[in-house]
């Protein structure tokens, strides 16, 4: 197993062990993530999940990146996009985007984990850091 693979799944088991802690009836509730909800945070990290594996193809054919819409712009089309998913589709969403990337970065071997941190492990961390705060409050 490769290192960014290594890195990604233990950020990915700590993410799950977050949103495991949340109670069900609070899983809609608004603040998880700002003022998003523990589902809308699960249909977002697929979002970028894919957009990792649109990045990991592009590099395997050392092709340019194209030029993204910032970030915020993103979040902000594909929230909306997926606003009326039920929980069980956000969850099975991600669950299945996070299949396709760690499949993907099963196909390069010289990948580093921090060109993926950002869309995978760093922002995993950054949004079970983001439920476990707002738990506690």
């Amino acid at each position: 197993m490769s290192a960014a693979i290594e890195r990604v799944e233990a950020s990915w088991r700590a993410f799950n062990e977050a949103v495991d802690g949340v109670p069900a009836e609070r899983m809609t509730e608004p603040g998880a993530s700002g003022a998003w909800s523990v589902k809308d945070v699960l249909a977002h990290v697929a979002v970028w999940d894919d957009i990792q594996v649109d990045k990991i193809e592009l590099k395997k054919n050392r092709a340019p990146l194209p030029e993204w819409d910032g970030f915020q712009a993103i979040n902000d089309r594909e929230h909306a996009a997926r606003s009326g998913w039920s929980l069980e589709q956000a969850r099975a969403e991600m669950l299945a985007a996070h299949e396709r990337v760690v499949s993907a970065l099963r196909t390069v071997v010289d990948i580093d984990p921090e060109e993926v941190k950002d869309d995978t492990w760093g922002h995993y961390d950054e949004h079970a850091a983001a439920i476990r705060a707002w738990l506690m409050a």
